[in-house]
């Protein structure tokens, strides 16, 4: 339910900018939330909640707007300072609540270290990466390609955890690469005016 928020990203991008959304990008949205819904639903056992179906839905939509409002308030900022300053807010969020609730511990394991350490790392890359292709693409299209997120967590799970994935996960993963793939191919024709030169 989560992903649903390219969709609502495509909403507020036409709203804002009082233009109506393209069929082809609302039609491709729901192709990759039809195709996430594939990858997902297989290894889903816990059933459907109301109360957990409208907590997504409010989430996907606070995320449209995050995502929205960095679109416009970030365009100056280099991507991979912002991430280590999101990575750096959200350590100091956790040790707050830790030693608040007196739950902090210390790590002394050297590996632990290495470990929380290489995370770090990788976090602020990967927040650094997200932002900076949110500056190139703008919303809507940084969106849907986030869709592939899933698509990733499953390659992976069958990379490093020997999982695997059944015939209807595997449509999701087509699904979902065609649709982040149309829309790349889409962007790029609109990006590319064909004026002619001046003579």
């Amino acid at each position: 339910m989560g992903f649903v928020y390219p969709t609502v990203v495509l909403i507020l991008v036409a709203a804002t900018e009082r233009q109506r959304p393209a069929p082809v990008e609302i039609a491709l949205s729901l192709l990759a939330l039809l195709g996430i819904a594939a990858l997902l639903l297989p290894g889903g056992d816990a059933g459907v909640h109301p109360l957990g179906v409208c907590l997504a839905l409010l989430a996907a939509c606070g995320y449209a707007v995050y995502v929205l409002l960095a679109d416009r308030l970030l365009q100056d900022v280099e991507p991979f300072e912002l991430g280590a300053q999101i990575s750096l807010g959200a350590t100091i969020c956790a040790v707050a609540v830790g030693l608040v609730l007196q739950r902090m511990s210390v790590l002394t394991d050297p590996r632990d270290l290495v470990v929380v350490g290489a995370q770090a790392v990788l976090m602020v890359v990967a927040t650094g990466c997200y932002y900076g292709g949110l500056m190139r693409l703008g919303s809507s299209q940084a969106s849907l390609v986030d869709t592939a997120q899933p698509v990733v967590a499953l390659a992976a799970g069958g990379l490093l955890l020997g999982e695997s994935m059944v015939a209807v996960q595997v449509a999701g993963v087509v699904v979902v690469t065609a649709s982040v793939a149309l829309s790349s191919v889409l962007t790029h024709r609109r990006a590319t005016v064909p004026y002619a030169d001046p003579p």
